[in-house]
């Protein structure tokens, strides 16, 4: 099991696995950008589907900025594509992302470098693809794409009492 310390503060405080945490952002933001009211312009930058074995699969790509910092270290920006999400950043946690957007692509990067480790991944499981896609002026804000794949992503589907139904991330790595 990859622990995850989700810190306090954040709409998915208690969550223990990094698999889980990143499935909890991937839905919330399908739910937000499927709400008219937060996505007037219906942009569609994450596509996604859920098979009944509990599966996920789909894309998410939106615009981003990328700087260069000191020493060659490269900040990825994201702004949120919605309106009016109620997203709070964790704090005291593993992640500390300032929107809801921002949160998918660090949850996505974290559970891929554990992908590519093979003493936490000791099934070669390659269930996410992260990419960046440079602009063509390579200064200024959105001079880029970031783009993420979900191929075959593990979750469990349950419904709880009140009929609601509950999707989480299954536990894969180490």
């Amino acid at each position: 099991m990859t622990s995850f310390n989700s810190g306090s503060g954040s709409p998915f405080s208690g969550i223990i696995t990094l698999e889980d945490w990143t499935v909890a952002h991937i839905n919330f933001l399908r739910i937000q950008q499927s709400n008219s009211a937060k996505n007037p312009n219906t942009l569609r930058y994450l596509n996604l589907t859920t098979n009944t074995d509990g599966a996920m699969s789909g894309t998410f790509s939106c615009p981003c900025t990328m700087t260069g910092g000191t020493a060659g270290a490269v900040t990825i920006i994201a702004a949120s594509y919605l309106t009016d999400v109620t997203y709070t950043a964790p704090t005291g946690g593993d992640s500390s992302a300032a929107n809801e957007v921002q949160a998918l692509i660090d949850a996505v990067r974290r559970q891929k470098a554990l992908e590519l480790d093979t003493t936490k991944n000791t099934s070669n499981a390659n269930y996410l693809s992260l990419s960046i896609t440079m602009g063509s002026t390579g200064v200024g804000s959105n001079n880029a794409t970031i783009n993420i794949g979900f191929s075959g992503l593990p979750c469990d589907i349950t419904q709880a009492a009140n009929g609601s139904i509950n999707i989480e991330g299954r536990t894969y790595l180490l």
